[in-house]
């Protein structure tokens, strides 16, 4: 099954416009072949995002928006999650070589907060699970070694620990 959710979107903002419903599962597809992945890693590059990358997704994860500009690119717009999670790690990073523009994949994991359901006695209020996600990010060294985002998205490629 599937759940239909009528969603009108503008200008760069959305709305769920009607009430949900159930409908059937869609037929499946393969997704279209990803291109092929550069090979190697700029090692340099790497160090220093990992560096910066942990404070971003603090910021990232937070919503805090000015916080956030500190690590965007001229022109980027990137809202953040609004504390819905907190940063706990980077579990990978693939940086592939090139100039000062990449586009890098990170697998970040986060902490989820659990909340206490009304009636449940299972006492583990305030403690967190853990969750991992790839993102698709393009970065831009515009000050020899300092990396600024661009863009933020989902990705389709997996990264291995690194």
């Amino acid at each position: 099954m599937e759940l239909g959710v009528p969603v009108a979107a503008t200008g760069g903002g959305l709305v769920v416009s009607g009430e949900p419903a159930w409908l059937p599962a869609p037929p499946r597809i393969s997704p279209p072949p990803a291109p092929p992945a550069p090979r190697g890693s700029d090692r340099v590059a790497h160090g220093q995002l990992m560096n910066e990358l942990p404070a971003f997704f603090q910021a990232y994860a937070s919503g805090d928006g000015r916080a956030l500009n500190r690590f965007l690119a001229h022109g980027a717009s990137v809202a953040g999650l609004g504390g819905a999670v907190t940063f706990d790690s980077i579990g990978a990073l693939h940086v592939p070589p090139g100039g000062a523009s990449r586009q890098i994949t990170v697998t970040v994991i986060w902490q989820v907060p659990v909340t206490e359901q009304p009636g449940s006695t299972a006492g583990n209020l305030g403690m967190a699970s853990k969750l991992e996600m790839t993102y698709g990010m393009s970065v831009v060294d515009l000050q020899s070694g300092k990396w600024y985002v661009k863009e933020i998205g989902a990705s389709t490629e997996a990264v291995e620990a690194q």
